[in-house]
């Protein structure tokens, strides 16, 4: 009978193990379907969101220069600063590339509040209050500061899986996501710590500072982009 005790055990820990290690399915929006080889799918549509890029500047040749394992750990403890800041601000995170974030605020979370301009700006603010934190730590460790650029901008975008039967992604594509991706590059050429669309600085003037930022063109036949760098709460 004893034989059966170590047995039992064993087997209810691999059931733990397997809840465990189980891929969790994504929160749903509205208009969710089942894809036929019945895992869940999620229709891509058009939504009104706040989309946010960040990146770091000139952390490729840093990385080589530190060394593939430091620059490993430098890239996880900066991600640990910055992810639980997105999350508590209501963020939905589709990409970690590198140095690169992609997140979007807005009704793809059923915890989402309205005003999805507020949470995007209120995040980055506080990332880059965290940046500067990091920043202190990095120095007294003999590391370089870092800077992180960040490009938000509100409008439309088709959210849900984009791809095919064989694989796909939960992500957001469109103009909000083009034009986020757009402001965050001209950080670098305007030395703007974030620049924010004029959507996202309309439906958050009574919140937040903002200085107007003359951004360059995206392409040489679009003309300057307005945008403004969000400075503070008012």
């Amino acid at each position: 009978m004893d034989i059966f005790i170590p047995i039992a055990i064993a087997a209810v820990i691999a059931l733990i193990l397997r809840w465990i290690l189980t891929p969790r399915v994504a929160p749903r929006v509205s208009g969710s379907k089942r894809a036929k080889d019945n895992a869940s799918s999620i229709q891509p549509i058009p939504l009104d969101i706040t989309v946010l890029f960040t990146n770091l500047d000139d952390f490729v040749p840093l990385f080589e220069r530190l060394g593939h394992q430091t620059g490993a750990r430098l890239l996880n403890e900066y991600y640990a600063v910055m992810t639980p800041i997105i999350k508590r601000h209501d963020g939905f995170i589709h990409q970690h590339a590198f140095d690169s974030l992609f997140c979007c605020f807005g009704p793809i979370l059923s915890a989402s509040r309205s005003n999805h301009a507020e949470q995007a700006i209120r995040a980055i603010l506080d990332m880059q209050n965290a940046m500067d934190l990091l920043n202190d730590r990095l120095g007294t460790r003999g590391l370089p500061r870092l800077r992180m650029r960040a490009g938000i901008a509100t409008g439309q975008a088709i959210v849900g899986d984009i791809g095919s039967a064989e694989f796909s992604q939960f992500t957001a594509i469109g103009p909000a996501v083009n034009h986020a991706r757009q402001l965050e590059k001209a950080c670098k050429a305007t030395d703007a710590r974030n620049l924010v669309n004029s959507e996202a600085r309309l439906r958050t003037l009574a919140l937040f500072r903002f200085r107007a930022v003359q951004a360059p063109p995206a392409s040489e036949e679009d003309g300057p982009m307005e945008s403004f760098e969000a400075i503070g709460r008012l």
